[in-house]
């Protein structure tokens, strides 16, 4: 037989997805029970660890508890008998109770009286001194006592300082071989040593002693800074810059001797616009370590800087040359000088400010200010003494010797003692018809 045909396809259909959305409905109930019963159970969980932790709580309270109560008796017991003894205290306190005296004798401290040197100072009856300006003459000589005591005082530490060297000193020289002379004095002769008193009328003449004047000398050195220089030989030559028969003592700065300097002669050169002191010591040997060596030919230099120019040139006059130029005449040439190198060029110009004296065709005590195109202060020449020379080609040449340079702020000494500038293309009729000294060169 053929199959039928549904004759009601759409029925069907129906059945079908109502059968389908009734098991869906039973599956999503089915889901949120489920995670009803997850929460439930979290739920239970948080509940079950805050009844832990509160019992945990009540332990720990529980057990302070406990020590709080029998320390709170404790403390109430220990007030009440406190409180107990001080009353006790107060009923058995005696109203009169026994007074202690110290009893000391009594003894009036004895008395000192220090009657100070009565000093009077009397003006006349008809002086014309006021009595502010005596006051002010009393002020000063206070003053010039108290710069005494201080200028005693320094005096008294200089000269244990150079006794200390000099013990020092000869301590070293006798360790490297030298034979210093003996400080103290030779006992007097006997008449049992006759041959000694012979041999000592026979022998050549000592050495030199340290006069008073190498002692200042050795004093100034020591003030300008330079303390372990000293002269321990020397005499003064009268009318030059200089000293014969010297021996130098040289200490480094350990304070330890480094060499002994022994020459026929001393040269100063005391440069006073630079503010130096020049030493050359020639013809003679030094000693350094234990071995001798002789000195070069041109001898042995020693500089020394910011050297007090006042007192060297007051000590040893023979450092500074007498001028005898006529003012007019020096303000002349200074004022000559400066008109011919003061005119402005591309790279700079000059100005004279000190000119001290003229000596022959050198110009001494000489000062130079260079400046550049824009007027600026560029360098600053200080030298003892300055000699202009005219050259064939037309240049000048300025010839410094003895100073320093001041630039920047810095003081450099001439290199060699010299130091040259040169003006380029100059009028040299004019130069020679100024009343500037110059020489002549080829």
């Amino acid at each position: 037989m053929k199959k039928m045909d549904n004759p009601y396809p759409d029925s069907e259909n129906e059945t079908s997805l109502e059968a389908r959305s009734h098991s869906g409905g039973s599956n999503l109930k089915l889901r949120d029970v489920q995670v009803l019963n997850r929460s439930f159970k979290r739920l239970a969980e948080v509940q079950e660890a805050l009844l832990v932790q509160m019992g945990e709580i009540d332990r720990l309270r529980t057990r302070r508890e406990r020590w709080l109560t029998p320390l709170l008796a404790l403390a109430g017991f220990s007030a009440a008998g406190a409180a107990g003894w001080l009353a006790w205290v107060q009923q058995n306190q005696p109203d009169n109770p026994p007074e202690i005296q110290v009893i000391a004798p009594q003894q009036e401290p004895p008395t000192i009286v220090v009657q100070p040197t009565p000093v009077t100072v009397e003006a006349p009856a008809q002086s014309s001194i006021s009595p502010g300006a005596f006051e002010r003459l009393l002020g000063e000589l206070d003053s010039l006592r108290a710069e005494s005591r201080e200028d005693r005082k320094r005096i008294a530490e200089l000269t244990e300082r150079l006794f200390q060297k000099e013990q020092s000193g000869l301590a070293e020289m006798a360790a490297i071989g030298l034979n210093p002379a003996a400080v103290d004095s030779p006992a007097p002769l006997t008449p049992q040593e006759p041959e000694v008193a012979e041999a000592s009328v026979n022998s050549s003449p000592a050495e030199p002693l340290l006069s008073p004047w190498i002692g200042a000398l050795n004093g100034l050195l020591a003030l300008d800074g330079y303390p372990h220089f000293r002269f321990e030989r020397g005499v003064r030559v009268e009318g030059e810059p200089e000293i014969s028969e010297v021996t130098l003592l040289v200490w480094n700065v350990g304070g330890m001797l480094d060499s002994v300097v022994k020459a026929e002669t001393a040269h100063f050169e005391l440069h006073r616009m630079a503010g130096d002191l020049v030493l050359r010591l020639e013809n003679g040997s030094r000693t350094r370590a234990g071995a001798r060596h002789i000195l070069p030919e041109h001898g042995i230099r020693f500089d020394f800087s910011d050297v007090d120019v006042e007192s060297w040139s007051r000590h040893f006059p023979e450092l500074v040359p007498v001028g005898g130029a006529d003012p007019d005449l020096i303000q002349s040439v200074r004022a000559n000088l400066e008109a011919l190198i003061s005119d402005k060029r591309p790279s700079g110009y000059y100005r004279v400010p000190v000119l001290g004296d003229i000596d022959g065709g050198v110009l001494k005590m000489v000062q130079v200010h260079r400046y550049d195109a824009a007027g600026h202060l560029m360098r600053t020449l200080d030298a003892d003494s300055l000699q202009v020379r005219l050259h064939g080609n037309g240049d000048v040449e300025l010839l410094f010797r003895d100073g320093v340079i001041v630039e920047g702020g810095v003081r450099r000494p001439f290199f060699d003692d010299r130091f040259r500038a040169y003006l380029p293309r100059q009028p040299l009729d004019d130069w020679r018809a100024s009343a500037v000294p110059f020489v002549e060169v080829e």
